[in-house]
Parts: structure tokens; C-alpha cells; sequence
């Protein structure tokens, strides 16, 4: 490159230079410069990575809020949803199932009566006069039952369990099979109840009693505790979130300071540079900076670290005093 075009290159890095200097000197002041618009760019960087996070951190809130609110939906959904009810194949098995009634084969969900009886509201039932008022019942009494057995988990009552008067009382109080014929209907339908296998039986002070191991939580448990699982879920993300922050933020800063110390380095032997100076002690040069609102003087020992690495300095030692000089 010509002088000329040495000069117009350093007069494009908007700084100040000595162009009395020769060829060499203007050369050795482009890669000043241009090691200082890297280190400056290495700063720029982090910046933006600060900004990027704080968008980041927003984008973590705004995906948490939307599935606790998924989350919260899928409840109502779930709750109010009316399909048709899966058998469980296995006994033991009561996730996502309801257990496969006596007197039954259950396979893939569905349910199939041994002969000589009758599905009647999910239960099968001996094919004989009300066995559709007998399945009601049964049915009925399994919903107190659960309910009793959810809302015991949930806390809201201090016992899981219903005895067989208690249970008839609150059936015949439902009018769902007149008078006349409830107690007939009653006793066979605790029969069959009595040998579901879900179903357990206690004695409770000389009094029979029956607790469901199905459970039907109230709507405003669900919520409850699909709030507390949102709840969870968004703590567990967040302190991952701020720990991944933390960790880059202690990273960012670390660089920061070093890029910090490197960028008031480099203005210092920028300086040197273009003023051509000659060789000067370390305390001279604390002398001149100490005051320099430009330099961060409280960083000032690392930063001489970087300017006695810097490939434009060299140092040496005398009468136990660092001498520095800028080389071409």
C-alpha cells in the first residue's frame, strides 16, 4: 500500500494519528487501531448478549403463564369431558381406568358380561327384574364413594371411608327408585358392591363400612393442585433459567472486565504510540493516568498487566523499577 492509501485507511478509523509518521509507523498504527476495534467489538457483543437474555428471560415468562393457563384448561376439560368410560384389563391397574366390574371380561377398554347377565350403568348385573335399578344404584353408591375417597385427599374432610347406613340413608334420600321397592333394591345391590374389587370393606366401631380405592377429586381440588403442579413446574423452570443467567451473567462479566482492561490498555498504547514516547517507567506512567477520567485507574495493575503483554511493548527491568517502550 502507498502512503497515501496508508493514511486513508487510519483517517476511516475516525481516531487521531501522526501522519508525519514513515510507512512503517503508519502500519504499526493500523494494527493499533485495528486491535482496538476488535477488542471494542469483543465489548459490543457482550452487550447485545446482556439484551438478548433479558428477551430471553421475558420469552420464559410468557411460556410458563401460557402453560399454567394450558394447564389449568386441560383440568376443566377433563373434568366436564363425558366419554366413554376404558376398563381397566388388570385389577391392579387403576390409572386412567376405571376397574374391570365382577362378572366381567375386559380387554382393550371395553367391557363384555359373563352370560346370564346384563351391562347396566357400568356394571354387570344379574339378568333378572331391576337389574337396571340394581346397576343405578351400584353406580350411585360408587359415586359417593369416590367422592368420599377424593375429597378426603384433598383434605377437605377427615375420613375416606362411608358406612353401609350412611350410604343407604343417602341413596334412598335421592329418590332415584321409589319406596316401595328400595329396600329390596338396596340389599342386592350392596351385594354386588360388597364383592367389587375396588371396593374395601372395613369395621369401623361394630359398623360396616366401605371405602373406594377410584377417587374423584371436587373441580376446585383439581384446580388446586393443577395450580400447585404450574406452580412447581414454573418455580423448577425459572431457577433453571436463573441459574443458566447467572452463570452467563458471571461469564459476561468476567469477560467484561477483562475487555475492560484490554480497551484502556490498548488507548494507552495507542498513545504511546502515536506520541512517539520514549522509554518510561511504570510509576511515570501511573503518574500520567492516574487522573485520566478515560481509564478505570482502579483496574489500573491489570491493566498494565495487558499493556506488558502487548506485542508493541517491551519492558525491562532496572534498579528494581519496569521500564516500558513502544516498538515498531
Amino acid at each position: 500500500m502507498t502512503q497515501e492509501e496508508l493514511i486513508s485507511r487510519l483517517i476511516s478509523f475516525n481516531r487521531p494519528f501522526n501522519s508525519a509518521l514513515d510507512r512503517d509507523g503508519l502500519i504499526e498504527q493500523i494494527c493499533l487501531f485495528e486491535e482496538s476495534e476488535n477488542i471494542e467489538r469483543k465489548g459490543d457483543s457482550v452487550s447485545k448478549m446482556r439484551k438478548n437474555n433479558k428477551r430471553r428471560f421475558r420469552y420464559v415468562v410468557y411460556l410458563v403463564f401460557f402453560v399454567g393457563i394450558l394447564w389449568i384448561y386441560s383440568t376443566l376439560i377433563s373434568y366436564y369431558k363425558k366419554d366413554a368410560i376404558l376398563y381397566c384389563k388388570d385389577k391392579n391397574d387403576l390409572q386412567g381406568c376405571f376397574p374391570c366390574p365382577i362378572n366381567a371380561n375386559c380387554a382393550n377398554g371395553s367391557v363384555n358380561c359373563e352370560r346370564g347377565y346384563v351391562l347396566s350403568h357400568g356394571f354387570c348385573i344379574h339378568n333378572h327384574s331391576y337389574f337396571d335399578e340394581i346397576g343405578q344404584l351400584i353406580n350411585l353408591s360408587v359415586q359417593y364413594l369416590t367422592s368420599m375417597a377424593g375429597r378426603y385427599r384433598c383434605g377437605s374432610i377427615d375420613r375416606d371411608w362411608m358406612s353401609v347406613d350412611h350410604l343407604e340413608s343417602a341413596l334412598f334420600d335421592s329418590k332415584v327408585i321409589p319406596p316401595e321397592f328400595f329396600d329390596e333394591i338396596f340389599h342386592k345391590s350392596l351385594d354386588y358392591l360388597r364383592k367389587e374389587r375396588f371396593i374395601i370393606r372395613k369395621n369401623n366401631n361394630n359398623q360396616e363400612t366401605l371405602v373406594s380405592l377410584v377417587i374423584k377429586r371436587p373441580l376446585g381440588c383439581e384446580i388446586r393442585l393443577r395450580f400447585l403442579h404450574t406452580v412447581v413446574f414454573s418455580t423448577i423452570v425459572l431457577l433453571i433459567w436463573y441459574l443458566y443467567v447467572f452463570i452467563r451473567s458471571y461469564m459476561n462479566r468476567s469477560n467484561q472486565k477483562r475487555i475492560k482492561l484490554k480497551m484502556d490498555a490498548q488507548k494507552v498504547i495507542n498513545q504511546m504510540g502515536q506520541y512517539s514516547w520514549t522509554e518510561i517507567s511504570e510509576h511515570s506512567l501511573t503518574d500520567r493516568y492516574k487522573d485520566n477520567k478515560e481509564i478505570d485507574f482502579s483496574n489500573w495493575k491489570g491493566i498494565l498487566d495487558e499493556i506488558t503483554k502487548s506485542k508493541f511493548v517491551q519492558t525491562r527491568e532496572g534498579n528494581g523499577t519496569t521500564f516500558i517502550r513502544f516498538i515498531k
